[in-house]
């Protein structure tokens, strides 16, 4: 699943992240999250305890066990090295690109 947010990234785009997570697969869910900012924020985690969401943070350092940095990889293979002269081109290839990748399952990373 993917969100597509205006701006940065931060503790209030991750709350709604969260609750569209919820919105699709339930509300009892446990969210494999980094070590970011807007991921450790005080308001997510106060998010998190009010809901039925449990959240499980990767060690710093170990981009290897984070299936996105293999999104972000294949992304930036379909659509790196290229000029986009619009902002509206870029999300346009962006999401085009979207369906050329194959995220990998989460069960690999966590079951290593």
């Amino acid at each position: 699943m993917f969100l597509e947010c205006a701006g940065s990234f931060n503790k209030e785009t991750t709350v709604r992240f969260l609750q569209s997570l919820q919105a699709r697969f339930g509300e009892k869910l446990l969210v494999v999250l980094d070590k970011g900012s807007y991921f450790t924020a005080k308001k997510v985690k106060e998010f998190a305890e009010k809901s039925k969401l449990k959240l499980l943070y990767l060690p710093t350092g170990m981009a290897k066990l984070n299936p996105t940095e293999e999104c972000w990889r294949q992304l930036r293979s379909v659509i790196g090295n290229q000029y986009f002269g619009e902002i509206d081109e870029l999300r346009s290839e962006i999401r085009s690109a979207m369906n050329e990748i194959n995220p990998p399952g989460v069960y690999q990373y966590l079951c290593r």
